[in-house]
């Protein structure tokens, strides 16, 4: 059960931990700002609660960064823009 939360929760929960170990912040800061409760955000990051859609957005803000730099998107932007544009042969 445990297992298939944290598999869920990936890569989202390691991006938003990475991003606040990066920038010096702290979960309980975090939470409180994203309007979560402290043990619920921390049971997110750690695979025992899912990291549901609607709050990631919340969780951006809080980090001040947006929703597709935790979802994992912001490395691939260029890439897809790219592949968007292009026409098929």
């Amino acid at each position: 059960e445990s297992m298939s939360i944290k598999k869920n929760n990936s890569p989202v929960a390691e991006n938003i931990k990475n991003y606040i170990k990066n920038n010096g912040l702290k979960q309980s800061f975090v939470a409180q700002e994203a309007g979560l409760k402290k043990q619920e955000f921390n049971d997110m990051l750690n695979g025992r609660k899912i990291i549901m859609v609607n709050v990631i957005p919340a969780i951006a803000v809080a980090l001040k960064t947006d929703p597709n730099t935790l979802l994992g998107f912001s490395s691939m932007k260029e890439e897809t823009k790219w592949n968007l544009h292009r026409t098929e042969a």
